[in-house]
């Protein structure tokens, strides 16, 4: 397991996530920023993988969006 800490700020989590989901294995997710929120979009495979996006939008509160279907 691979583990990453991030700057909670949202102008270093949208720099820092690219390069985290790339590692994840996550292709098919983007990061959109808009104020200080963060989104993550797109389309995932398989639950497992819905499962550790919803694991890590629960580590940044409200500042990380899960809009991944």
């Amino acid at each position: 397991m691979l583990l990453s800490v991030v700057d909670p700020g949202s102008s270093m989590l949208r720099e820092q996530l690219p390069g985290m989901l790339e590692r994840m294995g996550l292709a098919g997710v983007s990061v959109e920023g808009r104020g200080e929120r963060v989104f993550l979009v797109g389309d995932v495979a398989t639950e497992k993988q819905f499962g550790a996006l919803e694991q890590l939008v629960s580590t940044y509160g409200g500042t990380l969006v899960n809009l991944v279907q």
